[in-house]
C-alpha cells in the first residue's frame, strides 16, 4: 500500500470536488467534440489535449504494467508506439478532404460500404466503446486500492459511480480549461520524478545483480507474440472518436500541425514511460505489477506535488472514461435505437440515452471485474473494433474501393479468425486480434479481386502473366530505387576519392597505432576492415568502368559501400569492443560522414540496417541473444551518444539543409514565377505596340499644304480624329497602366524574395479589394458580365493587397482558360472565407494532389507555376488555399485569412 500525506488526500478531495462542481455549475450546451476549426491558441490547447488525455492516461499505467512484467519483450514493441500517430496522420488526417459531409466514422463506412458498413460500425463503436471505459475503471481500482487500502471491487465501484456522475454534468466548458491544467501537471510531473528516481537508481539500474532487466528472451514459442504486439503497437487504428474530430476539422493544414505536435508529445513520454518501468523493476522485484506505476507515484513524488498528480491522473482517466461513455450511448440511442423506433419522442429518446449510459456503465463494470490486467481489457476490446473496422476504414481512405458484400464477408471471416485465436490462446488476446486483422485484410482484397476478375479466369490469366507483371514490376521498383540513389548522389555533390580518403585513414591507421586503441583488435574488426578498404579501391577505379555499367551498377555499389563501411563495421566494431572509448569516437565520427553525405531517409534506413547486420553477425558469432556489455554501463553510455548524436543532427543540422534547399526551390519557382507574371503585360505592350505600327502604316492620313504670312510653306500632316485619341491617348494610357502591373508583380516577387512576407502590410477589406481587381482588370465586356460577386458578409484581413490582387487575377485567369467559352464564375465573400467558382469542366482526380506544387501543370497550356505562386502569396498572409472540384462539373477555390482585429 502506498504512502499519502494528509495533505496530499486534501488535496485530492478539494480538487475533485472542485471539479465536479464547477462542471455542474458551469455546464452548459456544447457540440459533441472539440473544433479544431478555431484559431486561437486555447482552442487548439483543448484539441490536443483531447486526443492525448484518451491516449495517454490509462495506456501509461498499462504500459508501465506490462514492461513491469515482461522487460524488453513488451518495451521494444512499446517504444514504436509513436509511428501509429505518425500512419494515423498520413492516412486519416490528411485525407479527410475525401470524405466532406461525413461527421462521423460511420457515415464514413455507409458511404464506403453502404447501410451494413453503418451497422456494424456502429454495434462495433458501442462494443469497443465497453471496452475502454471498462479500462479506465480498472485504472481507477489499481489507484484507490493502492492509495487508500479499499478493496479492488469496491475500488472500481467508486470508479463508477464518479464516471456515472461526471458523464451527466461534465460538458461544461470551463471544465476543459482544466484539463488542460491537469494534463500539463501530469507531463510535467512526471518526467521530473522520473529523473530523481534515475539519479537515485543509476547504480542499481546498471548492476551485474539486474542485468536479467534488460535480456530479450526470443524463441520459437514466443516469437508470434512479439510480433503481435509490434504490429499492434505500429498499425494506423484510427478510433472512432478521433476519426469525429478530424472530420469536424475543416482546416486540414492546421489539423496536421495539431497532430504533429501530438506525435512530439507522444515520442518523449514513451520513452518516458520504458525508463520508469525499468526504474521500478530495478528497485521492487517483488512488487505487484499493476501497482508499478503507483509505487513510482508513492516513491518518487513530494508531499503535495503527489496530490497534484493523483489529482490530474484522476481526473485525465475520469474524462477519458466520459468521452467513450459518452459516444458509445449516443451511437447507441442515435444511430441504432433510433434507426430501429423512429418515431420515439425527443423525451423517450433522452430515456433510451440514460437508459444507455447506466447499461454500458453497468456492463463495463463487469467485465473490469473480470480481469485483472488493463492491457488484457484494452486489447479484449481492440478484439471487436480493429479487425472488422481497421483494414476496410484504412483502405477507403488510401482510395481503394470495395462493394458491400466484400465488406460482409471480410467482416465474417474476421469474427472467425478472432474465435480461432481465442481457441488458441484461451482469451481475446493480441493473438485474437492479430488474427482477426490479418483475416479482415486478405478476406476483404481476396473476395473484392474475386468479384472483379471472376474466380477461374482470374486465376489463369494471373497465372499467364504472373512473371511478366512480377519482372516489369521489379524493373520498376529497381527503377525508382536507383534513380533515388542517383538523385541522392547528385544532391551530395561528394566524390567518391574523398570517401575513400576518409574510410582509409580512419580505419587502416588504428590498425597501426595499436597502443592508442587498447590493443582490443579481434581478428573479425581487421577483415572487415580490411574488405572495407577493399570496397572503396574499387569505387576510385569507378571512372574507368563501362559506361553501361557505371550507369547501371555505380548508385548500387556506392550504397553499399556506405552500408559496409560506416553502419556495419562501426556497429559491430563496438558490439565486439565495447570497453574502448576510442572505437565509440571512432564510430560516431564515421556516422557524422554518413549523415552529411546523405539525406535523411537514406540515413534512417542505412542505419537501422547496418546496426541490425552488426549485431546479428556479432550475435551469431558470440552465441549470445544479447550483448554482454548491459551488465555494465557502457550500453547507457552507447545509447546517450548515438541517441543526442542524432537528435542533434535532425534538430538542427537538418533543418538548416531543408532551410537552404526550400530557398533554392522557392528561387526556381520565383524564377518562373517573373517569367509566368510578367508574361501577360508583356504580350499586352508588344500588342499596343503593333497597334500603333499598324495605326501608322494603314491610317487615313493627308499631307495639307499651308500657306504662312511671310510667305513660307508649311507642309501639315492630318489624321482622323478617332485615330489621334487612340494613338496619342487611349494606347499611351493602356501602355502606362501595363508597365505599371509589371512592375507591381516585380515588386511583389522582390518582396517574398527578402521574406517580408506581410510584414509591412496593413488591413483591407476583402470586397475592397476583389471590386478593384474586377475594376483594373483588362477584361472584355462580355467575359466581365460572367463574373458574379457574391457579398454575405465583407470581412477585413491583414496582409498584403497586392498579394491578394495577384492570387486573384491568377485565379479568374486560370477560370478562363481552362473552364470553357460559356462558363460563368461567381465569387463568394462569407465569414473570414472567399470561394472562387467556376462551372467549367473542373479537374481530373489525379492532377489534384499535386495542384499547389510547382512545375504540375495540367495539359500543355501552362507552366504549373501559377497556382503554387498562389499558394506561397496566400500561406505569407497567414491562411489556406484549397481546391475542390469534381471533374465535368465545378472547380472550386477555398481561401481562408485570419481576420484582422
Amino acid at each position: 500500500v502506498g504512502s499519502l500525506e494528509l495533505i496530499d488526500g486534501i488535496i485530492i478531495f478539494i480538487y475533485i470536488t472542485g471539479y465536479l462542481a464547477t462542471a455542474f455549475y458551469k455546464a452548459i450546451s456544447l457540440n459533441n467534440e472539440y473544433s479544431i476549426n478555431d484559431h486561437s491558441r486555447w482552442h487548439n490547447t483543448i484539441a490536443i489535449s483531447a486526443i492525448l488525455t484518451v491516449s495517454i492516461s490509462t495506456v501509461t499505467i498499462g504500459a508501465i504494467e506490462n514492461i513491469y512484467l515482461y522487460g524488453l519483450f513488451f518495451a521494444i514493441p512499446r517504444i514504436l508506439a509513436p509511428l501509429s500517430w505518425l500512419l494515423i496522420l498520413k492516412v486519416y488526417a490528411e485525407r479527410t478532404g475525401e470524405f466532406k459531409g461525413c461527421l462521423s466514422i460511420s457515415d464514413i463506412m455507409q458511404r464506403l460500404y453502404g447501410y451494413p458498413g453503418r451497422w456494424i460500425t456502429d454495434i462495433a463503436t458501442v462494443l469497443f466503446g465497453k471496452g475502454m471505459v471498462a479500462c479506465q475503471l480498472a485504472a481507477f481500482g489499481y489507484i484507490f486500492s493502492y492509495f487508500f487500502d479499499l478493496s479492488y471491487r469496491f475500488s472500481i465501484a467508486v470508479g463508477s459511480f464518479l464516471v456515472t456522475l461526471y458523464s451527466i454534468i461534465g460538458k461544461a466548458k470551463q471544465v476543459e480549461f482544466i484539463k488542460v491544467f491537469h494534463l500539463y501537471i501530469f507531463l510535467v510531473a512526471l518526467p521530473l520524478a522520473c529523473y530523481t528516481a534515475y539519479h537515485d537508481e543509476y547504480k542499481t539500474l546498471t548492476s551485474n545483480v539486474h542485468a536479467n532487466l534488460f535480456k530479450l528472451d526470443l524463441n520459437l514459442s514466443n516469437i508470434w507474440v512479439f510480433l503481435s504486439l509490434v504490429l499492434y503497437s505500429i498499425v494506423p487504428a484510427a478510433e472512432s472518436m478521433h476519426v469525429q474530430r478530424f472530420l469536424m476539422a475543416y482546416n486540414r493544414i492546421r489539423l496536421i500541425k495539431l497532430l504533429k505536435i501530438v506525435i512530439t508529445v507522444a515520442i518523449p513520454f514513451t520513452v518516458l514511460t520504458c525508463i520508469i518501468s525499468f526504474i521500478i523493476k530495478a528497485q521492487s522485484l517483488d512488487l505487484e505489477p499493476k501497482f508499478a506505476f503507483m509505487h513510482f507515484i508513492s516513491s518518487y513524488t513530494n508531499t503535495g506535488i503527489k496530490g497534484l498528480v493523483l489529482a490530474g491522473l484522476i481526473a485525465i482517466i475520469m474524462s477519458s472514461a466520459n468521452s467513450w461513455l459518452s459516444y458509445a450511448s449516443l451511437v447507441c440511442t442515435k444511430n441504432i435505437i433510433k434507426k430501429i423506433f423512429p418515431d420515439i419522442t425527443v423525451k423517450q429518446e433522452l430515456y433510451v440515452l440514460y437508459t444507455a449510459t447506466f447499461s454500458i456503465t453497468i456492463l463495463s463494470t463487469l467485465l473490469a471485474l473480470s480481469k485483472g490486467n488493463i492491457f488484457s481489457l484494452l486489447w479484449m476490446a481492440d478484439n471487436f473494433w480493429q479487425p472488422v473496422i481497421l483494414v476496410p476504414l484504412a483502405a477507403g481512405f488510401l482510395g481503394f474501393r470495395a462493394n458491400n458484400l466484400s465488406f460482409v464477408i471480410s467482416t465474417i471471416l474476421a469474427i472467425f479468425f478472432i474465435l480461432a485465436g481465442h481457441s488458441i490462446a484461451g482469451e481475446f488476446s493480441i493473438i485474437s486480434l492479430t488474427l482477426g486483422i490479418l483475416g479482415s485484410g486478405v478476406s476483404l482484397f481476396s473476395i473484392h479481386y474475386l468479384q472483379k476478375y471472376g474466380g477461374k479466369r482470374y486465376l489463369y490469366e494471373q497465372l499467364e502473366i504472373f512473371n511478366i507483371v512480377s519482372r516489369r514490376k521489379i524493373e520498376k521498383i529497381y527503377g525508382v530505387i536507383a534513380e533515388f540513389m542517383k538523385s541522392q548522389i547528385e544532391k551530395s555533390g561528394t566524390k567518391s576519392y574523398s570517401f575513400c580518403l576518409f574510410i582509409a585513414v580512419n580505419y587502416f591507421m588504428p590498425l597501426i597505432v595499436v597502443n592508442v586503441t587498447g590493443n582490443v583488435l579481434h581478428d573479425s574488426i581487421i577483415y572487415l576492415r580490411v574488405i572495407s578498404i577493399l570496397l572503396c579501391l574499387i569505387l576510385l577505379f569507378a571512372e574507368y568502368w563501362t559506361r553501361k555499367s557505371k550507369n547501371r551498377y555505380y548508385a548500387l555499389y556506392w550504397y553499399f559501400c556506405l552500408f559496409f563501411c560506416i553502419p556495419f563495421t562501426a556497429s559491430y566494431t563496438i558490439f565486439v569492443t565495447y570497453t574502448s572509448e576510442f572505437w565509440l569516437l571512432n564510430a560516431i565520427l564515421s556516422i557524422i560522414l554518413l549523415f552529411i553525405i546523405t539525406d535523411w531517409i537514406s540515413f534512417g534506413i542505412l542505419m537501422l540496417s547496418g546496426s541490425l547486420v552488426g549485431y546479428l553477425l556479432y550475435t551469431s558469432l558470440s552465441y549470445q541473444f544479447y550483448p554482454h556489455y548491459t551488465l555494465s554501463g557502457d550500453i547507457l553510455l552507447l545509447f546517450y551518444l548515438y541517441g543526442f548524436l542524432l537528435i542533434i543532427m535532425f534538430l538542427f543540422i537538418r533543418d538548416k539543409e531543408k532551410i537552404q534547399e526550400k530557398r533554392l526551390e522557392h528561387m526556381e519557382l520565383f524564377g518562373g514565377a517573373i517569367a509566368h507574371e510578367v508574361n501577360t503585360p508583356i504580350a499586352t505592350i508588344q500588342m499596343i505596340a503593333m497597334t500603333l505600327s499598324d495605326l501608322a502604316a494603314t491610317s487615313s492620313k493627308e499631307v495639307v499644304k499651308k500657306e504662312q504670312p511671310d510667305g513660307s510653306i508649311n507642309y501639315v500632316l492630318t489624321i482622323p480624329e478617332a485615330e489621334y485619341k487612340m494613338i496619342f491617348e487611349s494606347l499611351p494610357y493602356d501602355l502606362v497602366k501595363t508597365s505599371k502591373e509589371a512592375k507591381k508583380v516585380v515588386d511583389v516577387l522582390l518582396m517574398l524574395l527578402k521574406h517580408r512576407g506581410t510584414e509591412y502590410g496593413s488591413v483591407y477589406s476583402m470586397v475592397e479589394v476583389i471590386q478593384e481587381v474586377l475594376d483594373d482588370y483588362m477584361l472584355e465586356a462580355e467575359k466581365k458580365n460572367r463574373i458574379i460577386l457574391k457579398q454575405v458578409n465583407d470581412f477585413k484581413f491583414f496582409g498584403t493587397k497586392q498579394y491578394m490582387k495577384q492570387v486573384l487575377k491568377n485565379l479568374i485567369n486560370n477560370s478562363f482558360k481552362y473552364a470553357g467559352e460559356d462558363a460563368k464564375i461567381t465569387i463568394l465573400v462569407e465569414g473570414n472565407f472567399l470561394r472562387i467558382r467556376d462551372n467549367g469542366i473542373g479537374i481530373e482526380p489525379e492532377y489534384m494532389k499535386n495542384l499547389f506544387k510547382p512545375f504540375h501543370e495540367k495539359g500543355t497550356k501552362g507552366t504549373g507555376i501559377g497556382l503554387a505562386f498562389c499558394g506561397i502569396l496566400i500561406h505569407n498572409m497567414g491562411g489556406t488555399i484549397e481546391c475542390n472540384s469534381e471533374y465535368g462539373k465545378y472547380t472550386e477555390f477555398f481561401i481562408t485569412l485570419p481576420v484582422a482585429k
